[in-house]
């Protein structure tokens, strides 16, 4: 990805109303491109991955208590008619709804919607922070060596292989890394266990 424009919101009113926006805006401080590159890689995908988990969750919990609410009225709508037709019609209508509210409720528990909402959401607010710690530390260095040939924009260059002259880059990596690394460990070990209960025979 390219570098933002951060310069244009800095001392001013304006911000970037949509989350995607102001995270690519906050990426322009990243003077090193691979980070940058990954760091707009993990947030940007935890933020859409969220998205669309609290989209599904939200549409299958509407459809589940919208298809319950439904059944309430046939029957009672059901109840005011006596004719025989009427009754097999209203009898169909609400075995229907409650077979479409069902599978809305076993789709939301099986594909863990909420949970995975909840788990992406908390991913992409973690790596905003450790990236917005980033940001002042570095605005914050910038201002202390300004006009001189060690300031931070100047040394956050690679050194040996795989290290890093610039402290707040190398801590940044490492952030970034270390939550990564445990949060795969976290999915390993709740796809562990669903895998154990799946293959205990039933007694």
């Amino acid at each position: 990805m390219k570098k933002g424009k951060w310069e244009q919101y800095e001392r001013r009113n304006v911000i970037p109303q949509r989350e995607r926006e102001f995270v690519i805006y906050m990426l322009d401080m990243v003077e090193e491109d691979a980070l940058r590159f990954r760091l707009s890689n993990l947030i940007l995908w935890y933020i859409d991955k969220a998205i669309y988990y609290k989209h599904v969750y939200y549409v299958l919990s509407i459809t589940a208590m919208a298809a319950n609410l439904l059944i309430l009225i046939a029957n009672a709508a059901g109840n005011v008619t006596e004719t025989m037709a009427v009754s097999l019609d209203t009898q169909l209508i609400t075995t229907v709804l409650a077979a479409i509210a069902s599978c809305a409720l076993g789709i939301n528990n099986l594909g863990r919607n909420k949970e995975n909402w909840m788990r992406y959401r908390k991913s992409a607010e973690v790596l905003k922070e450790s990236l917005s710690q980033y940001v002042i530390k570095m605005k914050e260095c910038q201002a202390k060596n300004a006009g001189k040939e060690t300031a931070c924009g100047c040394q956050c260059k690679p050194g040996a292989y795989g290290e890093y002259q610039c402290p707040l880059i190398k801590g940044l990596m490492e952030q970034v890394s270390e939550y990564v690394t445990k949060e795969n460990e976290e999915w390993k070990k709740v796809m562990g266990q669903e895998g154990d209960k799946e293959n205990k025979s039933p007694v």
